[in-house]
């Protein structure tokens, strides 16, 4: 969708009603590891390093009795990570009684790694693919938390060429072609001023219809 849709907003409201363990990661906060590290791996630590950081701290926040395994401090390569997440969704498994929760990880701003200037454009690339590749492979792993939890992972993303443009470290395909996809659209005139009168209601606000008919046109379905 559109850059202010509500992607990003859309993703996080899953995350919260989700029962186990999310975490948000802004791709657009790695454009220095992606410009200037000495390999495309490295910004993939970095942003993976971040992922199983957040996914902690989430975990210790609604599983506060659970024995939250320590983040690994050697490289996250796909067994790694496999075997961290593992220990993750046994732990609040254990703490909450019941079988391991699901689990969801959200990559925002992917387009921000597509606006690399050209010279950068297929290490940023590079990133993207190997991320999600290592994720794949962490995730198909036979003793991965597929057994007994599911993980699941959400790209959001701006409009952007690039993102149907085939990549070879893809097997050829498109990183919309690659994954399930939806589009957050830009909401129709009766969507927009039902969903403006219920948000004001929440704030005690009774729009007039002249005014509300400026905002809605005003803001594009957006």
């Amino acid at each position: 969708g559109l850059r202010r849709f509500g992607k990003s907003s859309l993703a996080l409201e899953v995350a919260r009603r989700t029962t186990g363990p999310s975490a948000y990661v802004d791709l657009a906060g790695f454009h220095h590891e992606v410009s200037h590290g000495e390999t495309p791996a490295d910004a993939v630590e970095a942003i993976l390093r971040t992922l199983v950081a957040r996914l902690a701290e989430s975990a210790t926040t609604r599983y506060p009795a659970a024995t939250v395994p320590p983040v690994p401090t050697t490289a996250l390569d796909a067994p790694t990570l496999a075997g961290w997440l593992r220990a993750l969704a046994v732990a609040c498994g254990t703490s909450s009684g019941s079988s391991p929760p699901p689990m969801l990880l959200v990559l925002d701003e992917v387009e921000q790694l597509l606006t690399a200037p050209p010279e950068k454009l297929s290490r940023a690339l590079d990133v993207m693919t190997t991320l999600t590749g290592r994720l794949r492979s962490a995730f198909s792993d036979p003793s991965s938390p597929h057994a007994s939890s599911t993980v699941s992972v959400v790209l959001c993303a701006a409009l952007h060429p690039l993102l149907w443009a085939p990549l070879s470290t893809l097997g050829g395909q498109s990183i919309m072609g690659a994954f399930p996809s939806i589009c957050v659209p830009a909401l129709d005139d009766d969507a927009a001023h039902a969903m403006m009168r219920g948000l004001g209601a929440r704030q005690g606000i009774r729009f007039e219809d002249d005014a509300l008919a400026a905002l809605v046109k005003a803001s594009h379905g957006v």
